[in-house]
């Protein structure tokens, strides 16, 4: 709402999210889409000029269009540029690599065919590098301390028993696979992804006094972790849980299970 001097005044439910965020306490803030949520944001920043925030977006267009316009005291990321700056800069050299074909994945991990019993066709060498590079992106975007035979995704068409036993036969070459990309030296393919697992495997503390997660309905559950670990500081989760969308890529509604005063933007203004 816009006064007739040209300053904001907050709606009652901003109002009351700025209270309660004055309290100290942890909140999940389910906001609706054209709510203002972001205005609320700056609102919760500079409610509290002497204190450090971070607020950690989903991309780098938000993140860059958000530090232009809130208050000094708050530091806009992304949970990548974050990790980046901790861990990847070691591994720079290694991001965007040319792609490597399977059948080289293959070679160098060893992989061989795997059968799938009496009626489907046995897996190439090829196909299981592939798997197996799949289970450590898998592993990557989980909470999970190591990779794990469950981080095989499914494969249409073969029957869990039979998926189960796949997973348990890549296991160690994705173990294999893991090892060669946290090797500064190694020679798979390093993705943006795997920083920040390491990043997060190194459980980080964030050296502010409050960390704001915007899109939390879409967290993949590495990050959701760390933020969950960071009981030293004061956290508000913000999202729209009518709009979670990557559950593919194995992100998880991080505001379902937080523990926090609930609170809502409800009021749209489009």
């Amino acid at each position: 709402v816009v006064t007739k001097s040209g300053t904001f005044k907050p709606t009652s439910e901003q109002a009351a999210i700025v209270s309660a965020f004055k309290r100290g306490g942890d909140l999940v803030i389910n906001a609706g889409a054209g709510t203002g949520k972001t205005s609320t944001l700056k609102m919760v920043s500079g409610a509290v000029p002497k204190k450090s925030l971070v607020y950690i977006a989903y991309n780098r267009a938000v993140a860059d269009e958000s530090g232009r316009s809130f208050p000094e005291n708050t530091h806009c990321a992304t949970a990548h540029s974050i990790a980046f700056r901790a861990v990847g800069r070691a591994y720079a050299h290694r991001l965007n690599s040319s792609r490597m074909p399977s059948r080289m994945v293959a070679a160098r991990l060893g992989t061989a065919a795997i059968g799938l019993g009496s009626v489907l066709a046995p897996l190439s060498a090829s196909k299981a590098a592939s798997l197996t590079m799949a289970m450590v992106s898998n592993y990557c975007y989980s909470a999970d301390n190591e990779v794990q035979a469950r981080h095989l995704p499914r494969i249409t068409g073969v029957e869990r028993p039979v998926w189960e036993h796949v997973g348990h036969e890549l296991l160690p070459y994705a173990r294999k696979a893991w090892a060669d990309i946290t090797d500064v030296d190694g020679t798979l393919p390093f993705q943006h992804d795997h920083y920040l697992k390491l990043w997060a495997l190194s459980r980080p503390r964030l050296a502010y006094d409050v960390v704001l997660l915007d899109e939390a309905q879409d967290t993949n559950p590495a990050l959701a972790k760390v933020v969950d670990e960071q009981r030293e500081a004061q956290r508000v989760l913000v999202g729209d849980q009518a709009q979670a969308i990557y559950g593919w890529r194995g992100a998880i509604d991080a505001m379902e299970s937080f523990e926090g005063e609930r609170l809502v933007l409800s009021s749209s203004f489009r």
